[in-house]
């Protein structure tokens, strides 16, 4: 099945690369590039016909191999969702108490939760090996985007 998978992907056209310098300034752009499909969504005609192009792991493990540091959990009506499809008990209110025994969060310092705007709810968190906490840095591209998002935001709003 990879190997299907590689040769479909090795026969799909390139999406439009970005610069050298990017990929020296980011490699996390680079492998995701190398490690990826080349998959964007539909035209989102609500805001502007923007497509959006995501990594989707063409590799062994799968998406599974392409680790964005990120962790997050479902919101609470998705669980609430698979209590109300017949799962009783695994709704939020039955899962929080495991989401908090299973994961321990390291707060930023107060410098860095100042410098990039990081906030969070300590009730949320336990003390578990899993941990979870937030970088003492952004990448210069995503602070670029988070801002250049906004902007975007702004003037679809107007």
């Amino acid at each position: 099945m990879h190997l299907d998978a590689c040769q479909h992907r090795i026969s799909q056209p390139s999406m439009p690369q970005a610069s050298l310098q990017q990929y020296v300034a980011e490699p996390l752009a680079y492998v995701l590039m190398l490690i990826s499909y080349k998959v964007s969504s539909v035209p989102q005609t609500e805001i502007n016909n923007l497509v959006y192009r995501y990594a989707v792991g063409s590799c062994v493990g799968g998406s599974s191999a392409v680790n964005g540091m990120v962790f997050d959990r479902g919101s609470k009506a998705d669980y609430d969702a698979w209590e109300e499809l017949g799962n009783p008990g695994w709704d939020w209110d039955g899962l929080f108490p495991y989401f908090k025994k299973s994961v321990g969060f390291t707060p930023p310092s107060e410098a860095d939760a100042k410098q990039f705007g990081y906030t969070w709810d300590e009730e949320a968190w336990g003390h578990g090996p899993v941990q979870a906490s937030f970088p003492p840095f952004q990448w210069e591209a995503l602070s670029e985007l988070y801002d250049y998002s906004w902007i975007q935001i702004k003037e679809w709003l107007r």
